[in-house]
């Protein structure tokens, strides 16, 4: 359940992120969560039906299985392999202990993450979402 909640908050970040390089999420009020992120939310829950028998586990999904899934994801569905990468972005940067998710930093991201996995296959991704540390925001 709580990996269900997390997706679907990275879900809602996607329409909030288009209106600004950086969310602080520190910072993030309820006006505007309610104004901005809700609305986003409720559009992704609409839209995303998960597998209640078989959700995705982090744990268990080899790196060199998600990079090789990824690529032909981007190649035939561009904008679900980016909605993907960005989830995986958002988890990495909390992960981490930062408040600070910016989104111009996604493509150095998946960089990153795409070759630590082809450094070690067997990884599963779980841990290699550990790995690359977010790039931290200009100042």
């Amino acid at each position: 359940m709580k990996l269900f909640a997390a997706i679907a908050f990275g879900l809602c970040l996607t329409p909030c992120i288009s209106r600004a390089g950086a969310l602080n999420l520190a910072t993030l009020t309820c006006e505007k969560y309610e104004s901005e992120v809700l609305p986003g939310l409720l559009d992704a829950l609409g839209i995303v039906k998960p597998e209640p028998k078989n959700p995705m586990d982090l744990t268990a999904l080899e790196c060199a299985a998600f990079a090789s899934r990824h690529v032909e994801l981007a190649r035939t569905d561009p904008e679900s392999a980016t909605t993907i990468m960005m989830w995986l972005f958002g988890f990495s940067v909390a992960r981490s202990g930062s408040h600070i998710f910016d989104a111009d930093s996604l493509n150095s991201f998946q960089a990153a993450l795409l070759a630590d996995c082809a450094k070690y296959p067997k990884r599963p991704l779980f841990d290699a979402l550990s790995t690359p540390k977010p790039p931290r925001p200009a100042k």
